[in-house]
């Protein structure tokens, strides 16, 4: 694997040892790029005599279908055919939006309505933006982020829904999106349920 392929990524090195040795027998570690493609390696020396190169070359990938598995919808559309499954999950989120957006949260998607076509809803709209946290962090600005603040601002999201009676349910890097420099928004409300709704 070239180095530029893994250059500035984390790894994670557990050591593994037998009973009462001094040296470990091993050393696994693994790199995500930040297309989530997933790298595993082995190598059998102590990692303190481990170059660089031996790490790169060691590296095996690891396929999606070993690791992730695959998101329900439209691509699992002829196992839900018939159901009410995709029109009751969009109604189900159309009803929580409007219910948000009565008095709208500046840490929450703006909701701007919903698409009708035929008498049905075909879509929501809501406000548009382009950076999820997920990408955000590859981003230089990111090491100036008063993390502190974003938290803080996440919180207060999270509490107003609470005090709505609703749990998010899906809260996670790609779930939330950055605004006007580094102010989080939290989008996807697709799980989103009252306390104590089935998911």
């Amino acid at each position: 694997m070239a180095s530029s392929d893994t250059k500035g990524l984390s790894e994670k090195k557990p050591v593994a040892y037998d009973q009462g040795a001094t040296q470990s027998k091993y050393v696994t570690f693994y790199l995500v790029t930040p297309e989530d493609k997933l790298y595993f390696g082995q190598l059998f020396k102590p990692k303190k005599e481990i170059t660089l190169d031996e790490y790169n070359a060691a590296l095996e990938y690891v396929p999606d279908s070993e690791i992730y598995p695959e998101r329900p919808g439209l691509n699992s559309y002829k196992s839900i055919k018939g159901s009410n499954f995709i029109p009751k999950g969009l109604l189900e989120e159309t009803i929580i939006m409007e219910q948000i957006s009565k008095t709208p949260h500046p840490n929450i998607i703006k909701y701007l309505g919903c698409r009708i076509r035929r008498g049905r809803i075909t879509s929501i709209v809501l406000e548009r933006l382009d950076q999820t946290l997920m990408d955000y962090i590859h981003e230089p600005e990111f090491a100036q982020l008063d993390k502190g603040k974003f938290v803080d601002a996440l919180e207060s999201a999270v509490a107003y829904l609470h005090k709505l009676g609703l749990a998010h349910n899906d809260i996670n890097p790609y779930n939330i999106m950055i605004k006007d420099g580094g102010i989080p928004i939290l989008i996807d409300f697709g799980s989103c349920q009252p306390f104590g709704g089935r998911l």
